[in-house]
């Protein structure tokens, strides 16, 4: 509080009432977000441990600055019949940054509807590139991208892969072992 209380006593900083209103409406989208896909309310950790996975953190693609949370509902039962899966990019620094996310090259992920028709007009600019598999998010912005399509293939991948002991012998996520031995791509 105390490194707030400065800023909270000047009288210069008083909010006006279409800056309350920002916030509110703000407030509101972060709610319809969270409502938005069933993906940002799984219901155990099983499910968490299947689906979420931070593919850049630790890793020479990471930054410290950005966490990129992938979703991915193409891992286990089904849980959005609407999307495949999410991928959210916290931006905390104080610039634009232009995220790779390997793993996902050449998929479509757009900005959530709630955020393209949101009162944020900052996380509009955020965007994705298919063929460089980078998001660009504007600076201290969270943007929530998904990707939809045809309904889930069911993962053929042991559950060993998802979570246990053993996955260095797996494939990678988001790719299904055929029946013939082969390698399909799950997309």
């Amino acid at each position: 509080m105390a490194l707030h209380a400065p800023l909270l006593g000047d009288p210069s900083l008083k909010p006006a009432p279409d800056d309350i209103e920002q916030a509110s409406a703000t407030a509101q989208d972060l709610l319809r977000l969270r409502y938005s896909s069933p993906l940002f309310r799984l219901e155990d950790a099983a499910q968490i441990q299947a689906k979420v996975d931070f593919p850049v953190s630790g890793t020479n693609q990471g930054r410290p600055d950005v966490i990129v949370m992938h979703l991915d509902d193409t891992v286990g039962a089904d849980v959005d019949p609407d999307r495949t899966g999410l991928l959210v990019v916290f931006n905390s620094s104080d610039e634009t940054v232009e995220q790779a996310v390997p793993d996902l090259r050449m998929q479509q992920w757009t900005l959530s509807d709630v955020q393209a028709d949101g009162a944020d007009e900052v996380v509009k600019q955020a965007t994705w590139d298919a063929a460089a598999a980078t998001a660009t998010v504007p600076a201290y912005t969270v943007a929530v991208f998904e990707t939809t399509g045809a309904a889930p293939k069911t993962s053929t991948v042991p559950d060993q892969c998802l979570t246990g002991p053993g996955q260095d012998k797996c494939p990678p996520r988001g790719v299904v072992e055929p029946a013939d031995g082969g390698v399909a791509d799950n997309d």
